[in-house]
């Protein structure tokens, strides 16, 4: 699982034939990292790209790791890359290819385990003939490598889907949270699936306002174990909860605070018992004003507290915000900065924080508003260049990678300090 929840079993990779063999890392090193790195390294380099983006983790019980990211060489479709770590990241198999025998481009993975040792890799596969995509998941059984996918969006149909995401709830329920335009108006959408082959469909949203970057997320080991998606709808933060494995939704939480209308980049959420938190940003030309962490308390009927992560002092642009949680009060926050797009000194950077650091705003405003404090952040990789657009060679992505798992801190990210844009991996120590 991605992050505080974890396998309770784990099978061995050896087990399948096709497991990618184990191996020290391959191509270029690492330009160096900081604060309480134990491993840096470049891991998608080889023959099958020269650009990788995306990158994402999930993480067993007993340290067997799937880092999958977006690979491309050339003009050729874009494929999914993967490579495979059965002792906590301190070795790898080299990268393996998951690619379209119909010359489709696979684009946005994301990656979730079970707790039965399976992995399922989620993506976009966009038409050859440009007329656009379908939602697809793929499964790896006993760490091996990942079988033909499976159509989740319906079969020989093409749509104008947006950023699918995995999330697996207490009852193995696969979710895959995503967008779908509806009319020319784009609308969340759920598709729920017992085994990862078949898959059911429903649109959440209707009406003519916008609803964007549909984000699932679950909370395990706990007797009501709900379902969360959060979304912006006309720039503001929304939260909904399924108690029914994503059968039924209802719409239980706003964000109601001055940043309404201002919320930007894709939120993302993860649970625990009966705490939720939702990672975002604020608006601002060319990135992110602001990095800030919602939480509820009470299983999504309120937000009530927020935090600050990004400090104006560090930097002044942000950007790709991802969240895990360690124990459940105490959370991790990843993300991107630098003095603006294009600065080639930018940074990777993390912060630390438990739920007392978060504060809730006073019904009335004081006549005179306090500034706002803001925890430290950590170094974790430099030099890097914040290239957010997505047709350069440099282009840092749409996402991190973060987990938590036996007291470590695993993430993955992009390093572009060379001329092209390569996956990195790393283990801290929180």
């Amino acid at each position: 699982m991605r992050a505080y929840f974890t396998l309770i079993g784990w099978l061995a990779l050896s087990a399948c034939s096709e497991a990618p063999p184990l191996v020290l890392p391959a191509g270029d090193e690492g330009t160096g990292g900081a604060g309480g790195s134990v491993q840096s390294h470049i891991l998608s380099v080889s023959d099958n790209s020269t650009v990788e983006s995306d990158p994402q983790i999930a993480v067993s019980n007993e340290g067997l790791i799937y880092l999958v990211y977006s690979g491309r060489l050339g003009y050729a479709p874009t494929h999914i890359g993967y490579v495979v770590s059965k002792d906590r990241g301190l070795t790898w198999s080299e990268p393996f290819s998951l690619k379209s025998d119909l010359g489709e481009s696979y684009r946005s993975p994301d990656v979730i385990s079970d707790n039965f040792g399976n992995f399922y890799l989620s993506f976009l596969a966009y038409a050859r003939n440009g007329t656009g995509a379908s939602i697809q998941v793929a499964r790896a059984e006993s760490g091996g490598a990942f079988g033909s996918p499976f159509r989740v969006t319906e079969e020989d149909e093409v749509g104008f889907y947006r950023r699918p995401q995995l999330a697996i709830n207490n009852a193995s329920r696969l979710l895959v949270g995503y967008t779908t335009l509806v009319g020319g108006v784009s609308q969340l959408a759920i598709a729920t699936s017992k085994d990862g082959e078949k898959w059911t469909n429903r649109v959440l949203t209707e009406g003519n306002t916008h609803h964007h970057h549909a984000s699932p997320c679950a909370a395990y080991l706990t007797p009501q174990g709900y379902t969360y998606l959060t979304s912006v709808n006309q720039g503001a933060l929304t939260l909904r909860r399924s108690g029914d494995n994503g059968e039924t939704w209802e719409a239980i939480g706003v964000q109601a605070t001055a940043e309404n209308g201002k919320i930007s980049g894709a939120p993302l959420c993860v649970a625990s018992a009966k705490n939720v938190w939702v990672v975002y940003g604020t608006r601002k030309t060319g990135g992110l004003k602001e990095v800030r962490v919602a939480r509820s308390a009470d299983s999504g009927a309120s937000v009530t507290s927020w935090l600050t992560l990004s400090n104006p002092e560090e930097s002044a642009l942000f950007a790709v915000p991802q969240l895990t949680v360690e124990a459940p009060d105490i959370g991790h926050a990843l993300f991107y900065a630098g003095a603006g797009p294009g600065d080639e000194s930018a940074s990777l950077r993390r912060v630390r924080f438990t739920n007392e650091d978060l504060v809730t705003p006073p019904e009335e405003p004081p006549d005179e508003p306090e500034l706002p404090t803001y925890i430290s952040s950590t170094l974790v990789h430099e030099p890097l260049t914040l290239q957010l657009n997505d047709e350069n060679d440099r282009w840092l992505g749409d996402r991190v990678g973060i987990a938590f798992d036996k007291d470590q801190l695993y993430v993955s990210y992009v390093d572009n300090a060379l001329r092209h844009a390569h996956v990195a991996f790393e283990v801290l120590t929180p």
